[in-house]
């Protein structure tokens, strides 16, 4: 059996770990993923898919920026 990259086991939990760091949730990311799977999977599951996966994103990259702006906020 041929040995796996430890990188692939943990793809996709490396797509929210860089969403801390990397604006990911823009549209063009979004459509190269739908674009690029469609052939394998279908467009159907993948929109459904990727809407979810880039909401995710852009609440892990805009989440904490929002609540580090309201307690850095000086009244």
């Amino acid at each position: 059996m041929a040995e796996k990259s430890l990188l692939l086991d943990y793809q996709m939990s490396l797509i929210f770990l860089l969403a801390l760091i990397i604006p990911s949730f823009w549209p063009e990311y979004y459509f190269g993923f739908v674009v690029g799977a469609t052939y394998a999977f279908g467009a159907i599951i993948l929109i459904v898919s990727g809407l979810v996966i880039t909401l995710m994103v852009y609440l892990l990259y805009k989440g904490p920026r929002f609540f580090w702006s309201l307690l850095t906020k000086s009244s």
